[in-house]
């Protein structure tokens, strides 16, 4: 997927979140709402009979999330997608948790259901107890869950500027960071991925700059495939489980969380190669403002980077940091 900013072209509705292929203009709500559409294309491809269960509390930057899955009811009631608006965040992400136990009972409708839960940063806040319950509690081989938090760190309509990103990593969660309309809807599928394989939620960071953002975006979901690497643990939510039990699992969901990265990676390199003068981290808008700031200073293409010996690094997952 590549994406270019520009005049909007012409779609339907109905094209612009179900085409599979193609240029499609997309904002940053757009891309949010298009994901689980997306991850029921992905399902079936790969042979599974699932449903997907949307639910959070509207809050800027993500205020019109709602308004633009109201939108596309038919498409999403088509691929069996429940949308359910939260009373509050906690009463969302304690619904969205039951979706991951509903196929621990005999005869299920569906292969599993996956998830999303959507909130800004103060709706995280307040979420801690059911989101760590239910992080602890675990996700299901065919569910999966992500997580996507509005961040406003300019302070554009909050009362405090926020970050959310240490709020994750405190609740054991993997923290995916977009710098794009392409990264939102590559990484969610990323993130359901690994969330079906590691058993842990997986949160996706957004913000200001980057949902109110719009381009022309270059999709073909039709590619997309994720590596499932062999291992023996048995990170997943279960019927009967304890406290202790779910405690001593999320040493083995992050060490899971590392295996799948490295079969699958997303963070990705610019530029100079091993012998680079000048290595840059960055991630998210952060990275974006980085390669604007660059262009500005002349340094338009890699092959300019990589003559003035600069490499960047971008992260697409912040936490856990994958070291190889």
């Amino acid at each position: 997927m590549t994406s270019n900013t520009g005049p909007a072209p012409s779609f339907s509705l109905h094209d612009r979140f179900t085409r599979a292929e193609g240029r499609i203009w997309l904002d940053g709500l757009g891309a949010l709402a298009r994901l689980p559409l997306d991850q029921h294309k992905f399902d079936v491809r790969s042979g599974l009979n699932t449903a997907g269960f949307i639910s959070g509390y509207r809050g800027s930057p993500l205020g019109g999330l709602d308004q633009q899955l109201a939108q596309i009811h038919d498409e999403l009631d088509e691929a069996n997608i429940v949308f359910q608006p939260g009373v509050n965040e906690d009463l969302a992400a304690t619904a969205v948790w039951g979706t991951q136990q509903v196929n621990l009972f005999p005869e299920p409708k569906y292969d599993g259901v996956f998830a999303l839960w959507y909130g800004k940063a103060p709706g995280l806040d307040r979420s801690m107890d059911a989101i760590r319950h239910a992080n602890m509690s675990g996700t299901l081989p065919s569910g999966g869950v992500l997580a996507i938090v509005g961040d406003d760190p300019a302070c554009q309509s909050s009362t405090l500027p926020s970050f959310s990103g240490g709020l994750l990593r405190d609740l054991n969660i993997p923290v995916l960071d977009p710098s794009n309309i392409e990264d939102i809807l590559s990484l969610g599928l990323h993130g359901w991925a690994l969330s079906r394989f590691s058993g842990s939620w997986v949160g996706m960071l957004t913000q200001s700059a980057l949902v109110d953002a719009a381009s022309t975006v270059d999709v073909d979901s039709q590619s997309m495939w994720f590596e499932t690497p062999v291992h023996a643990d048995q990170p997943h939510a279960r019927l009967v489980d304890t406290p202790f039990d779910k405690e001593q699992r999320i040493e083995e969901k992050l060490s899971l969380v590392h295996l799948f990265e490295q079969h699958n990676p997303i963070n990705r390199v610019f530029g100079a190669g091993e012998n680079a003068k000048l290595t840059i981290v960055s991630s998210g808008m952060t990275y974006t403002n980085l390669r604007q700031a660059l262009y500005l200073m002349g340094y338009v293409t890699e092959d300019r980077l990589a003559d003035a010996g600069i490499r960047l690094l971008k992260l697409g997952m912040t936490w856990p940091i994958d070291r190889n």
